[in-house]
């Protein structure tokens, strides 16, 4: 159970400290009309997180996808098989036999 809430932690004060870095969100302090009180201000930037979760998506799809010109390499059984394009491997000759 603590691993899980420590999980959690860590899992909440990076999404904390990315947000932060990239501008997703400001935090503002300013004194209060009464004295001796602060006013704290929060403004997300909606239309920024959604910018920067895309152009994520995008660059997660584009990781995963085969590059194109590049022949997807086939597997059967585990075994990862040479794409087509790969030339053989040269043989050398035994010099005993």
């Amino acid at each position: 159970m603590r691993n899980m809430l420590a999980l959690f932690a860590a899992a909440l004060l990076t999404v904390v400290g990315v947000g932060w870095y990239l501008g997703w969100y400001k935090v503002r302090s300013q004194p209060a009309s009464v004295p001796g009180q602060h006013s704290v201000n929060i403004d997300i930037n909606t239309n920024k997180i959604s910018a920067d979760l895309q152009k994520g998506e995008q660059k997660l799809q584009q990781w995963l996808e085969p590059k194109s010109g590049e022949p997807s390499k086939k597997t059967d059984g585990g075994l990862m098989l040479p794409s087509p394009s790969s030339p053989p491997h040269a043989k050398t000759s035994d010099p005993k036999g």
